[in-house]
């Protein structure tokens, strides 16, 4: 597979050999596919807004329209106590957008925090 010209992944100073499908997850790790397990998160993802599209635009638009019915499927499956403050606060999770310049790692968002 290959990625556009340019790309070089989304974790700053490793920049893979080869891109995957995500079809083929199972078989790139067949002891622990994963991809049907509701709680794991495996997958990272990054995208663009289209030019004029501010971030409240988006995080408002059909990122956060449609999750809460996602989440309510998910806290049913995971048979969670109907109006228990477990499930309120499952239900009330949302995606945030932030920006993805510089890259993904787990070691920048923690600098980023101090």
């Amino acid at each position: 597979m290959f990625a556009q010209a340019g790309f070089t992944g989304i974790q700053v100073g490793k920049i893979p050999d080869i891109f995957v499908p995500m079809t083929m997850k199972g078989q790139m790790t067949p002891i622990r596919n994963g991809t049907g397990q509701l709680n794991d998160s495996f997958l990272a993802v990054l995208a663009r807004r289209k030019p004029g599209v501010s971030v409240e635009q988006a995080q408002a638009g059909i990122i956060n329209a449609d999750y809460p019915g996602l989440l309510e499927q998910q806290a049913a499956t995971l048979k969670m106590r109907k109006g228990g403050k477990d499930e309120k606060e499952f239900l009330s999770k949302k995606i945030v957008l932030a920006p993805g310049a510089q890259g993904r790692t787990t070691a920048q968002r923690i600098q980023d925090q101090r």
